[in-house]
C-alpha cells in the first residue's frame, strides 16, 4: 500500500504559499503521491491548476486529480488538451482520476443536465483519447500524441455501473471509502470485470478517505497485515496488501490547519506529525 496526501486546494482561503509548501514537504516527507478535488460552486483552486503548481515545486511524487469533474465540462478537447499539458509539465507524473460530479449546484450554474451523463462521461473520455493519441490535426499540423499509456486513468464511481466502467475504461478505480462494505463490494465488481475481460495485471484501486479511518474500516488499524508505517530514512515502508484482486493504495484529502489533517491538531494521525515535524505548512 502507497500513501499519498491531498492539497488542501480544497480548503477555503487557500493560499499559494500553503499549497506550494504542502506539496514540496509532502514529497520530502515521503508521500507517495498528491491529489486535487474538483468543485465548482466553491471556495477551491482548480485541480489541475494546484497541480501544476505542486509539478513545479515535486520531482518525484505522483500528482492525481480525485477527481476532475467531467460531467459539467462541456468541451472534451479543451480538457484533454489541459491533461495532457500537466502530464507534459510534470514529466508524465499525472494520473488522471475523472468522474461525473454530483453536487447539484455545480450542474445548475453549468446548464447542465444530470441525466444521461453516463453515457456523456463515456463519450467525452473517447474523445480525450482521440487527442492523447494524436487523432487531432488542422492547418496548423497535428496535435501532438502522449506517449503510450498515458495519461494513466483511474475513474471514480459509487454505483455498480460506475465501478463497471472503472475496469472496463481506465486503468482502475478511485473508490470512495465510506464503508468497507462498500469498498469490498466494488473491488470485487471491478476485479471479476477486469478478469472477465482478460485485461492484463490488475486494476489499480485508490480509496480516498481520511487514512486513520480508512486503516480502521479496513481491518489495518495497526497494520497487522504490513507492518508498521514509518517514514522513508527509518519513518516508514510501504506496506504490500491486497484486498480482492485489486492493488490497494489510500490517500489523505483535503487536509486543513487546525482540522486532524493537520500535525499541530490534537487530533492528527501520527504520520501526519511525523511527516511535518515543524508543523502544518498550511499554516506557514
Amino acid at each position: 500500500m502507497r500513501i499519498g496526501i491531498g492539497l488542501p486546494s480544497a480548503v477555503p482561503g487557500a493560499t499559494p504559499e500553503a499549497i506550494r509548501a504542502w506539496a514540496a514537504q509532502g514529497e520530502r516527507a515521503g508521500f507517495a503521491a498528491l491529489g486535487a478535488t474538483d468543485r465548482l460552486v466553491y471556495d477551491s483552486l482548480d485541480p489541475l491548476v494546484t497541480l501544476a503548481v505542486a509539478a513545479a515545486h515535486t520531482t518525484t511524487a505522483e500528482l492525481v486529480s480525485t477527481v476532475l469533474n467531467i460531467g459539467y465540462r462541456g468541451n472534451p478537447f479543451v480538457v484533454a488538451g489541459q491533461i495532457a499539458s500537466l502530464d507534459r509539465l510534470g514529466d508524465g507524473r499525472f494520473t488522471a482520476g475523472l468522474g461525473m460530479g454530483a453536487w447539484p449546484d455545480d450542474y445548475a450554474v453549468s446548464d447542465m443536465a444530470m441525466t444521461t451523463w453516463g453515457a456523456r462521461f463515456e463519450s467525452a473520455l473517447a474523445q480525450m483519447r482521440r487527442a492523447w493519441r494524436g487523432e487531432l490535426a488542422g492547418a496548423a499540423g497535428p496535435v501532438p500524441a502522449l506517449a503510450p499509456g498515458r495519461p494513466a486513468v483511474l475513474l471514480a464511481g459509487l454505483v455498480p455501473a460506475g465501478t463497471v466502467r472503472a475496469a472496463t475504461l481506465a486503468d482502475g478505480w478511485v473508490a470512495p471509502a465510506f464503508s468497507v462494505d462498500l469498498l469490498r463490494t466494488g473491488l470485487d465488481i471491478v476485479g471479476t470485470e477486469w478478469a472477465r475481460l482478460a485485461r492484463p495485471g490488475r486494476p489499480r484501486a485508490m480509496p480516498c478517505q481520511d487514512i486513520a479511518h480508512f486503516l480502521q474500516i479496513s481491518g489495518l488499524d495497526g497494520h497487522p497485515q504490513g507492518g508498521p508505517v514509518v517514514l522513508p530514512g527509518g519513518r516508514r515502508r510501504d506496506i504490500d496488501v491486497e484486498i480482492g484482486q485489486s492493488r490497494t493504495h489510500s490517500r489523505l484529502w483535503k487536509p486543513a490547519c487546525g482540522c486532524c489533517w493537520c500535525p499541530g491538531s490534537p487530533w492528527s494521525w501520527p504520520l501526519s506529525r511525523a511527516a511535518f515535524p515543524d508543523g502544518c505548512p498550511c499554516a506557514g
